[in-house]
Protein backbone atom coordinates (compact mmCIF):
# COMPACT_ATOMS: atom_id res chain seq x y z
CA UNK A 1 0.00 0.00 0.00
CA UNK A 2 1.25 3.40 -0.72
CA UNK A 3 2.86 5.97 2.35
CA UNK A 4 1.66 9.19 1.53
CA UNK A 5 3.62 11.89 3.62
CA UNK A 6 2.54 13.69 6.16
CA UNK A 7 3.60 16.98 6.80
CA UNK A 8 4.32 19.15 9.97
CA UNK A 9 1.09 21.41 9.64
CA UNK A 10 -0.78 18.09 9.39
CA UNK A 11 0.62 16.49 12.54
CA UNK A 12 -0.25 19.70 14.02
CA UNK A 13 -4.00 19.84 12.82
CA UNK A 14 -4.12 16.28 14.00
CA UNK A 15 -2.98 17.26 17.69
CA UNK A 16 -5.06 19.86 17.74
CA UNK A 17 -8.25 17.70 16.63
CA UNK A 18 -7.71 15.53 19.49
CA UNK A 19 -6.95 18.52 22.39
CA UNK A 20 -9.96 20.37 21.51
CA UNK A 21 -11.59 17.05 21.84
CA UNK A 22 -11.32 17.20 25.61
CA UNK A 23 -14.31 16.74 27.80
CA UNK A 24 -14.88 17.37 31.57
CA UNK A 25 -14.21 13.96 32.13
CA UNK A 26 -11.01 13.83 30.76
CA UNK A 27 -9.64 16.75 33.07
CA UNK A 28 -11.57 14.92 36.09
CA UNK A 29 -9.62 11.30 35.77
CA UNK A 30 -6.88 12.55 34.32
CA UNK A 31 -6.25 16.36 34.93
CA UNK A 32 -5.59 18.82 32.27
CA UNK A 33 -2.23 18.59 31.64
CA UNK A 34 -1.86 15.39 30.69
CA UNK A 35 -5.15 15.10 29.13
CA UNK A 36 -4.19 18.01 26.29
CA UNK A 37 -0.50 17.39 26.08
CA UNK A 38 0.41 13.61 26.20
CA UNK A 39 -3.08 11.79 25.15
CA UNK A 40 -3.20 13.57 21.20
CA UNK A 41 0.24 12.74 20.62
CA UNK A 42 0.40 9.06 21.66
CA UNK A 43 -3.16 8.87 19.27
CA UNK A 44 -1.21 10.42 16.21
CA UNK A 45 1.46 8.24 16.85
CA UNK A 46 -0.59 5.03 16.86
CA UNK A 47 -2.45 5.70 13.20
CA UNK A 48 1.41 6.29 12.43
CA UNK A 49 2.10 2.97 13.65
CA UNK A 50 -0.78 1.09 12.12
CA UNK A 51 -0.18 2.12 8.73
CA UNK A 52 3.64 0.84 9.04
CA UNK A 53 1.89 -2.40 10.47
CA UNK A 54 -0.12 -2.94 7.13
CA UNK A 55 2.86 -2.22 5.48
CA UNK A 56 5.03 -4.67 7.22
CA UNK A 57 2.02 -7.48 6.80
CA UNK A 58 1.52 -6.70 3.42
CA UNK A 59 5.68 -7.41 2.69
CA UNK A 60 5.35 -10.73 4.82
CA UNK A 61 1.75 -12.17 2.96
CA UNK A 62 0.91 -12.42 6.54
CA UNK A 63 -3.14 -12.06 7.22
CA UNK A 64 -4.39 -11.05 4.03
CA UNK A 65 -7.32 -10.03 5.39
CA UNK A 66 -5.53 -6.96 6.82
CA UNK A 67 -5.09 -5.37 3.52
CA UNK A 68 -7.32 -3.93 0.54
CA UNK A 69 -7.41 -6.36 -2.94
CA UNK A 70 -6.13 -3.13 -4.40
CA UNK A 71 -3.16 -2.82 -2.09
CA UNK A 72 -2.55 -6.45 -2.74
CA UNK A 73 -2.86 -6.16 -6.59
CA UNK A 74 0.04 -3.32 -6.90
CA UNK A 75 2.52 -5.54 -4.66
CA UNK A 76 2.61 -8.66 -6.39
CA UNK A 77 2.60 -6.94 -9.78
CA UNK A 78 6.29 -6.58 -8.93
CA UNK A 79 6.35 -10.07 -10.31
CA UNK A 80 3.99 -9.55 -13.03
CA UNK A 81 1.15 -10.93 -11.70
CA UNK A 82 -2.63 -9.99 -11.90
CA UNK A 83 -5.42 -11.08 -10.01
CA UNK A 84 -6.83 -13.99 -11.54
CA UNK A 85 -10.70 -12.31 -12.91
CA UNK A 86 -12.57 -15.94 -13.06
CA UNK A 87 -12.79 -18.40 -15.61
CA UNK A 88 -14.85 -18.42 -18.48
CA UNK A 89 -17.27 -21.35 -18.43
CA UNK A 90 -17.55 -23.77 -21.62
CA UNK A 91 -19.94 -25.59 -23.26
CA UNK A 92 -20.84 -28.01 -26.55
CA UNK A 93 -22.97 -26.48 -28.49
CA UNK A 94 -25.02 -28.54 -31.83
CA UNK A 95 -25.81 -26.47 -34.65
CA UNK A 96 -28.22 -28.63 -36.67
CA UNK A 97 -30.44 -28.68 -39.89
CA UNK A 98 -33.78 -30.80 -40.89
CA UNK A 99 -32.18 -30.97 -44.83
CA UNK A 100 -29.60 -32.98 -45.81
CA UNK A 101 -27.21 -30.65 -46.60
CA UNK A 102 -26.33 -29.65 -50.09
CA UNK A 103 -22.71 -28.21 -49.86
CA UNK A 104 -20.51 -28.02 -46.67
CA UNK A 105 -21.95 -25.96 -43.98
CA UNK A 106 -19.01 -24.07 -41.41
CA UNK A 107 -19.10 -22.45 -38.05
CA UNK A 108 -16.52 -20.36 -37.86
CA UNK A 109 -14.49 -19.67 -35.28
CA UNK A 110 -15.64 -16.27 -32.95
CA UNK A 111 -19.58 -17.19 -34.02
CA UNK A 112 -21.64 -15.56 -31.26
CA UNK A 113 -24.52 -16.59 -29.19
CA UNK A 114 -26.65 -16.37 -26.48
CA UNK A 115 -28.47 -17.61 -23.97
CA UNK A 116 -32.30 -17.30 -23.23
CA UNK A 117 -32.29 -13.76 -20.26
CA UNK A 118 -32.58 -15.67 -16.94
CA UNK A 119 -35.93 -15.84 -15.13
CA UNK A 120 -35.13 -13.95 -11.94
CA UNK A 121 -32.45 -11.29 -13.13
CA UNK A 122 -32.83 -10.91 -16.92
CA UNK A 123 -29.55 -11.58 -17.47
CA UNK A 124 -28.25 -12.73 -21.00
CA UNK A 125 -24.45 -14.77 -21.47
CA UNK A 126 -22.86 -14.18 -24.86
CA UNK A 127 -21.09 -17.31 -25.75
CA UNK A 128 -18.69 -17.31 -28.92
CA UNK A 129 -17.22 -20.73 -30.55
CA UNK A 130 -13.80 -21.73 -30.27
CA UNK A 131 -12.97 -23.75 -32.95
CA UNK A 132 -14.04 -23.87 -36.92
CA UNK A 133 -16.11 -26.84 -37.51
CA UNK A 134 -17.45 -27.81 -40.61
CA UNK A 135 -20.39 -30.55 -41.45
CA UNK A 136 -19.07 -31.62 -44.98
CA UNK A 137 -21.83 -32.90 -47.81
CA UNK A 138 -19.14 -35.49 -48.92
CA UNK A 139 -20.15 -37.72 -45.47
CA UNK A 140 -23.66 -36.23 -43.96
CA UNK A 141 -24.45 -39.50 -43.34
CA UNK A 142 -21.78 -39.61 -40.44
CA UNK A 143 -24.12 -36.28 -38.58
CA UNK A 144 -27.24 -38.09 -39.28
CA UNK A 145 -28.90 -38.51 -35.74
CA UNK A 146 -32.48 -39.90 -35.99
CA UNK A 147 -34.74 -38.13 -33.81
CA UNK A 148 -37.99 -39.33 -31.75
CA UNK A 149 -40.77 -38.44 -33.85
CA UNK A 150 -38.66 -40.25 -36.45
CA UNK A 151 -37.17 -37.53 -38.31
CA UNK A 152 -33.02 -36.96 -38.89
CA UNK A 153 -31.30 -34.18 -38.15
CA UNK A 154 -27.70 -33.75 -39.05
CA UNK A 155 -25.90 -32.40 -36.10
CA UNK A 156 -22.58 -30.57 -35.53
CA UNK A 157 -20.83 -30.03 -32.40
CA UNK A 158 -19.04 -27.11 -31.91
CA UNK A 159 -17.22 -25.52 -28.70
CA UNK A 160 -17.74 -22.24 -27.09
CA UNK A 161 -16.98 -20.42 -24.35
CA UNK A 162 -18.70 -17.33 -22.62
CA UNK A 163 -17.55 -14.00 -22.88
CA UNK A 164 -17.76 -12.89 -19.39
CA UNK A 165 -16.07 -14.81 -16.59
CA UNK A 166 -17.19 -16.23 -13.56
CA UNK A 167 -20.12 -18.53 -12.03
CA UNK A 168 -22.90 -16.33 -14.07
CA UNK A 169 -21.22 -18.37 -16.69
CA UNK A 170 -23.03 -21.45 -15.58
CA UNK A 171 -25.87 -21.85 -17.88
CA UNK A 172 -28.20 -24.54 -17.86
CA UNK A 173 -28.91 -26.82 -20.57
CA UNK A 174 -30.95 -26.00 -24.29
CA UNK A 175 -30.44 -22.23 -22.91
CA UNK A 176 -28.28 -21.27 -25.64
CA UNK A 177 -30.33 -20.71 -28.51
CA UNK A 178 -30.04 -17.23 -30.11
CA UNK A 179 -27.66 -16.52 -32.90
CA UNK A 180 -26.05 -12.78 -33.00
CA UNK A 181 -25.76 -12.76 -36.31
CA UNK A 182 -26.90 -14.70 -39.29
CA UNK A 183 -26.62 -18.44 -39.37
CA UNK A 184 -26.56 -20.13 -42.91
CA UNK A 185 -27.13 -24.00 -43.56
CA UNK A 186 -28.39 -24.93 -40.10
CA UNK A 187 -32.04 -23.71 -38.13
CA UNK A 188 -31.26 -24.93 -34.79
CA UNK A 189 -28.41 -24.30 -31.82
CA UNK A 190 -28.68 -25.48 -28.63
CA UNK A 191 -26.65 -26.52 -25.65
CA UNK A 192 -27.45 -30.42 -24.92
CA UNK A 193 -25.53 -30.13 -21.83
CA UNK A 194 -25.32 -27.87 -18.98
CA UNK A 195 -22.15 -25.11 -19.36
CA UNK A 196 -19.32 -26.04 -17.10
CA UNK A 197 -16.44 -24.41 -15.69
CA UNK A 198 -16.92 -20.35 -14.42
CA UNK A 199 -15.12 -19.93 -11.43
CA UNK A 200 -15.22 -15.97 -9.54
CA UNK A 201 -12.00 -14.21 -9.07
CA UNK A 202 -9.50 -14.94 -6.64
CA UNK A 203 -9.48 -14.09 -3.24
CA UNK A 204 -6.94 -12.60 -1.94
CA UNK A 205 -5.55 -16.02 -0.01
CA UNK A 206 -5.82 -17.49 -3.34
CA UNK A 207 -3.58 -14.57 -5.05
CA UNK A 208 -1.14 -14.66 -2.11
CA UNK A 209 -0.16 -18.43 -2.78
CA UNK A 210 -0.01 -18.19 -6.36
CA UNK A 211 2.61 -14.93 -5.48
CA UNK A 212 4.66 -17.30 -3.62
CA UNK A 213 4.72 -19.83 -5.81
CA UNK A 214 6.32 -17.31 -8.28
CA UNK A 215 8.38 -16.25 -5.96
CA UNK A 216 10.20 -20.16 -6.57
CA UNK A 217 9.72 -20.45 -9.89
CA UNK A 218 10.94 -18.66 -12.87
CA UNK A 219 11.64 -20.93 -15.30
CA UNK A 220 8.91 -23.12 -17.68
CA UNK A 221 11.78 -26.16 -16.83
CA UNK A 222 11.40 -26.22 -13.03
CA UNK A 223 8.75 -27.97 -10.89
CA UNK A 224 7.34 -24.65 -9.30
CA UNK A 225 7.33 -22.51 -12.63
CA UNK A 226 5.13 -25.32 -14.45
CA UNK A 227 2.78 -25.26 -11.16
CA UNK A 228 2.96 -21.83 -11.18
CA UNK A 229 2.16 -21.58 -15.02
CA UNK A 230 -0.69 -23.63 -15.04
CA UNK A 231 -2.32 -21.95 -11.73
CA UNK A 232 -1.89 -18.64 -13.48
CA UNK A 233 -3.29 -19.66 -16.48
CA UNK A 234 -6.55 -21.60 -15.79
CA UNK A 235 -8.57 -20.91 -12.76
CA UNK A 236 -10.49 -24.02 -12.58
CA UNK A 237 -7.44 -26.31 -11.89
CA UNK A 238 -7.40 -26.47 -7.39
CA UNK A 239 -4.00 -28.11 -7.16
CA UNK A 240 -1.35 -29.19 -9.16
CA UNK A 241 1.78 -31.93 -8.29
CA UNK A 242 4.32 -32.23 -10.95
CA UNK A 243 5.82 -35.64 -10.65
CA UNK A 244 9.64 -36.39 -12.73
CA UNK A 245 13.30 -38.07 -12.61
CA UNK A 246 13.01 -41.20 -10.69
CA UNK A 247 9.84 -41.04 -8.99
CA UNK A 248 8.55 -44.67 -9.10
CA UNK A 249 4.93 -42.42 -9.83
CA UNK A 250 6.13 -42.15 -12.89
CA UNK A 251 5.75 -45.11 -15.08
CA UNK A 252 6.28 -43.62 -18.37
CA UNK A 253 9.58 -43.00 -17.59
CA UNK A 254 11.13 -46.42 -18.49
CA UNK A 255 10.52 -45.85 -21.92
CA UNK A 256 10.76 -41.77 -22.05
CA UNK A 257 13.82 -40.06 -20.00
CA UNK A 258 12.44 -36.74 -20.49
CA UNK A 259 8.88 -37.86 -19.20
CA UNK A 260 7.70 -35.28 -17.05
CA UNK A 261 3.67 -35.49 -15.52
CA UNK A 262 1.95 -32.57 -14.31
CA UNK A 263 -0.94 -34.20 -12.54
CA UNK A 264 -3.89 -32.09 -11.89
CA UNK A 265 -7.20 -31.48 -9.79
CA UNK A 266 -9.85 -29.97 -11.71
CA UNK A 267 -12.72 -30.92 -14.73
CA UNK A 268 -14.41 -29.26 -17.46
CA UNK A 269 -16.77 -32.06 -18.27
CA UNK A 270 -18.06 -31.58 -22.24
CA UNK A 271 -20.67 -34.09 -23.46
CA UNK A 272 -20.16 -34.72 -27.54
CA UNK A 273 -21.70 -37.40 -29.76
CA UNK A 274 -19.31 -39.24 -31.85
CA UNK A 275 -19.96 -41.70 -35.09
CA UNK A 276 -17.34 -44.10 -34.76
CA UNK A 277 -16.50 -47.64 -36.99
CA UNK A 278 -17.34 -50.79 -35.36
CA UNK A 279 -13.72 -52.62 -36.54
CA UNK A 280 -15.13 -55.91 -34.80
CA UNK A 281 -15.53 -58.02 -30.82
CA UNK A 282 -13.07 -56.99 -28.39
CA UNK A 283 -11.45 -53.98 -30.61
CA UNK A 284 -11.80 -50.93 -28.58
CA UNK A 285 -13.76 -48.03 -30.55
CA UNK A 286 -11.67 -45.17 -29.48
CA UNK A 287 -13.22 -41.83 -28.53
CA UNK A 288 -11.28 -38.61 -30.22
CA UNK A 289 -11.47 -36.42 -26.83
CA UNK A 290 -9.65 -38.59 -23.98
CA UNK A 291 -9.87 -38.38 -20.74
CA UNK A 292 -13.28 -39.83 -20.43
CA UNK A 293 -15.30 -39.25 -17.84
CA UNK A 294 -18.20 -41.55 -18.47
CA UNK A 295 -20.08 -43.24 -21.62
CA UNK A 296 -23.81 -41.96 -21.96
CA UNK A 297 -25.10 -44.31 -24.64
CA UNK A 298 -24.22 -46.36 -27.53
CA UNK A 299 -25.85 -47.00 -30.21
CA UNK A 300 -26.85 -47.76 -34.03
CA UNK A 301 -28.43 -45.69 -36.49
CA UNK A 302 -29.12 -48.09 -39.68
CA UNK A 303 -30.48 -50.64 -38.51
CA UNK A 304 -31.49 -48.97 -35.22
CA UNK A 305 -30.59 -50.58 -32.11
CA UNK A 306 -29.20 -49.71 -28.18
CA UNK A 307 -26.80 -51.54 -26.97
CA UNK A 308 -27.03 -52.04 -22.93
CA UNK A 309 -23.62 -51.31 -20.98
CA UNK A 310 -22.45 -54.81 -19.07
CA UNK A 311 -24.46 -56.57 -21.27
CA UNK A 312 -23.16 -55.26 -25.00
CA UNK A 313 -20.12 -53.54 -24.08
CA UNK A 314 -17.61 -52.10 -21.39
CA UNK A 315 -16.42 -48.93 -21.04
CA UNK A 316 -12.53 -48.61 -21.30
CA UNK A 317 -10.13 -46.71 -19.07
CA UNK A 318 -6.11 -46.30 -19.98
CA UNK A 319 -4.75 -47.97 -17.15
CA UNK A 320 -0.85 -47.16 -18.97
CA UNK A 321 1.30 -44.11 -18.07
CA UNK A 322 -0.70 -41.79 -19.73
CA UNK A 323 -3.98 -42.66 -18.14
CA UNK A 324 -5.51 -39.07 -17.83
CA UNK A 325 -4.61 -37.23 -20.48
CA UNK A 326 -5.13 -36.47 -24.17
CA UNK A 327 -3.15 -39.59 -24.56
CA UNK A 328 -4.97 -42.05 -23.42
CA UNK A 329 -6.88 -44.59 -25.27
CA UNK A 330 -10.30 -44.64 -24.24
CA UNK A 331 -13.59 -45.73 -25.35
CA UNK A 332 -15.99 -48.84 -25.05
CA UNK A 333 -15.42 -52.02 -26.59
CA UNK A 334 -18.17 -54.67 -27.40
CA UNK A 335 -18.20 -58.26 -25.78
CA UNK A 336 -18.06 -61.33 -27.22
CA UNK A 337 -21.31 -62.49 -24.90
CA UNK A 338 -23.04 -59.53 -26.79
CA UNK A 339 -26.40 -61.47 -27.96
CA UNK A 340 -26.77 -59.12 -31.18
CA UNK A 341 -23.60 -56.96 -32.01
CA UNK A 342 -23.59 -54.99 -34.83
CA UNK A 343 -21.30 -55.78 -38.02
CA UNK A 344 -17.92 -54.62 -38.74
CA UNK A 345 -18.02 -51.38 -40.41
CA UNK A 346 -21.52 -50.47 -38.82
CA UNK A 347 -21.74 -46.74 -37.73
CA UNK A 348 -21.76 -46.53 -33.95
CA UNK A 349 -23.09 -43.62 -32.16
CA UNK A 350 -21.43 -42.78 -28.77
CA UNK A 351 -22.41 -40.03 -26.59
CA UNK A 352 -19.67 -39.57 -23.33
CA UNK A 353 -18.40 -37.12 -21.51
CA UNK A 354 -14.66 -36.15 -21.14
CA UNK A 355 -12.57 -33.52 -19.29
CA UNK A 356 -11.47 -30.65 -21.61
CA UNK A 357 -10.01 -28.78 -19.02
CA UNK A 358 -6.64 -31.54 -19.47
CA UNK A 359 -7.04 -31.04 -23.48
CA UNK A 360 -6.38 -27.32 -22.99
CA UNK A 361 -4.41 -27.18 -20.47
CA UNK A 362 -1.83 -29.32 -22.84
CA UNK A 363 -2.82 -27.29 -26.09
CA UNK A 364 -0.95 -24.54 -23.80
CA UNK A 365 1.96 -26.14 -22.94
CA UNK A 366 2.93 -27.12 -26.11
CA UNK A 367 2.57 -24.05 -27.67
CA UNK A 368 6.19 -22.28 -28.66
CA UNK A 369 6.75 -19.54 -26.34
CA UNK A 370 5.85 -22.12 -23.29
CA UNK A 371 7.48 -25.26 -24.77
CA UNK A 372 11.07 -26.45 -23.00
CA UNK A 373 13.63 -28.04 -25.13
CA UNK A 374 13.88 -31.84 -23.77
CA UNK A 375 11.11 -31.95 -21.86
CA UNK A 376 8.20 -34.23 -22.10
CA UNK A 377 5.60 -32.53 -20.44
CA UNK A 378 2.09 -34.26 -20.04
CA UNK A 379 -0.98 -33.13 -17.84
CA UNK A 380 -2.63 -35.74 -16.55
CA UNK A 381 -5.86 -35.81 -14.19
CA UNK A 382 -4.44 -36.95 -10.56
CA UNK A 383 -6.37 -40.28 -9.50
CA UNK A 384 -9.41 -39.39 -7.11
CA UNK A 385 -8.94 -41.45 -3.29
CA UNK A 386 -12.64 -42.61 -2.43
CA UNK A 387 -12.59 -42.65 0.98
CA UNK A 388 -15.27 -44.52 3.15
CA UNK A 389 -15.57 -43.32 6.96
CA UNK A 390 -17.71 -44.17 9.59
CA UNK A 391 -17.68 -42.74 13.28
CA UNK A 392 -20.23 -42.45 16.21
CA UNK A 393 -20.88 -38.81 16.93
CA UNK A 394 -22.42 -37.93 20.86
CA UNK A 395 -24.58 -34.60 21.08
CA UNK A 396 -24.62 -32.78 24.08
CA UNK A 397 -27.57 -32.65 26.36
CA UNK A 398 -30.55 -30.32 25.25
CA UNK A 399 -29.08 -30.20 21.28
CA UNK A 400 -30.97 -31.59 18.63
CA UNK A 401 -29.56 -34.78 17.09
CA UNK A 402 -30.32 -34.96 13.86
CA UNK A 403 -29.36 -31.31 13.02
CA UNK A 404 -25.65 -31.41 14.63
CA UNK A 405 -25.09 -34.81 12.91
CA UNK A 406 -25.95 -33.38 9.30
CA UNK A 407 -23.87 -30.23 10.16
CA UNK A 408 -21.18 -32.65 11.25
CA UNK A 409 -21.69 -34.77 7.81
CA UNK A 410 -21.59 -31.41 5.59
CA UNK A 411 -18.44 -29.93 7.70
CA UNK A 412 -16.60 -33.33 6.85
CA UNK A 413 -17.78 -33.68 2.71
CA UNK A 414 -16.63 -29.78 2.52
CA UNK A 415 -13.68 -30.34 4.52
CA UNK A 416 -12.40 -32.94 1.90
CA UNK A 417 -12.90 -30.89 -1.36
CA UNK A 418 -9.89 -28.97 0.38
CA UNK A 419 -7.46 -31.51 0.12
CA UNK A 420 -5.07 -30.96 -2.66
CA UNK A 421 -2.70 -33.81 -4.53
CA UNK A 422 -0.29 -36.09 -1.96
CA UNK A 423 -2.61 -34.52 1.03
CA UNK A 424 -2.56 -37.21 3.85
CA UNK A 425 -6.08 -37.68 5.26
CA UNK A 426 -5.42 -36.97 9.01
CA UNK A 427 -7.29 -38.44 11.97
CA UNK A 428 -6.78 -35.38 14.43
CA UNK A 429 -7.98 -32.85 11.49
CA UNK A 430 -11.67 -34.61 11.40
CA UNK A 431 -12.02 -34.40 15.44
CA UNK A 432 -10.93 -31.07 14.92
CA UNK A 433 -13.64 -30.45 11.97
CA UNK A 434 -16.54 -31.95 13.59
CA UNK A 435 -15.46 -30.43 17.30
CA UNK A 436 -15.89 -27.25 16.87
CA UNK A 437 -19.46 -27.70 15.71
CA UNK A 438 -21.72 -26.52 18.52
CA UNK A 439 -23.48 -29.34 20.02
CA UNK A 440 -20.99 -32.44 19.71
CA UNK A 441 -19.95 -33.85 22.72
CA UNK A 442 -17.67 -36.62 21.34
CA UNK A 443 -16.82 -37.45 18.17
CA UNK A 444 -15.39 -41.32 17.97
CA UNK A 445 -14.05 -42.93 14.22
CA UNK A 446 -14.39 -46.19 14.00
CA UNK A 447 -13.21 -46.65 10.18
CA UNK A 448 -11.11 -44.40 7.76
CA UNK A 449 -10.01 -45.89 4.87
CA UNK A 450 -9.75 -46.45 1.55
CA UNK A 451 -13.18 -47.48 0.11
CA UNK A 452 -13.37 -50.94 -1.02
CA UNK A 453 -10.75 -51.95 1.22
CA UNK A 454 -11.34 -55.15 3.54
CA UNK A 455 -11.35 -54.43 7.25
CA UNK A 456 -11.41 -51.24 9.56
CA UNK A 457 -8.88 -48.75 10.76
CA UNK A 458 -9.06 -45.58 12.22
CA UNK A 459 -5.28 -44.52 11.82
CA UNK A 460 -4.09 -41.23 9.14
CA UNK A 461 -4.92 -42.75 5.67
CA UNK A 462 -1.65 -42.04 3.63
CA UNK A 463 -2.65 -40.70 0.32
CA UNK A 464 0.20 -40.75 -2.75
CA UNK A 465 1.56 -37.84 -5.04
CA UNK A 466 -0.55 -38.37 -7.96
CA UNK A 467 -3.79 -39.13 -5.42
CA UNK A 468 -6.04 -36.83 -4.06
CA UNK A 469 -8.58 -37.98 -1.30
CA UNK A 470 -12.56 -37.25 -1.03
CA UNK A 471 -15.66 -38.15 0.64
CA UNK A 472 -18.68 -38.73 -0.98
CA UNK A 473 -21.97 -38.70 1.18
CA UNK A 474 -23.05 -42.40 0.48
CA UNK A 475 -19.22 -43.14 1.88
CA UNK A 476 -19.93 -41.56 5.05
CA UNK A 477 -21.18 -43.24 7.99
CA UNK A 478 -23.00 -41.38 11.23
CA UNK A 479 -25.77 -43.09 12.81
Amino acid sequence: MPIDKVTAAQFRDALVAGITSRNSTHDTAYGPIRDAVIDPVAGVLEQQNDRARKISLLLSLVNGTEFSESDLNAFVFNEGLLRVLGDYASVELEFSTGLVPSSDQTVQRGYPLASLPDESTGQSITFVATEEKTLPTASAAAYAVPQSDGTTRYVLTVPAVAVVAGTAGRVGANRITRTLRPLVGFDKVTNPSAAVGGLDAETNDELITRYLLAVTGRQMGSRPAIERFILDNFGGVSDVNVIYGTNALLTRAATDARAVDALVIGEQALSVSENLTFLGLGQVLAVTNPPLIDVASVTRGAPAATYTEGTDYEVVFDATGVSGSNRAVEGVRFLASSPAPPDPGNLITVVYRYNNLVRQIQAKVEERENEVIGQDLLVRLGTQVAVLLAATLTVAAGQNATSVKALARTALIDYFATLGMGDDVEASDLQLVVRRISGVDNFVITNLNRSGTAGNSATDLAINDNEYARLDASNLSIP
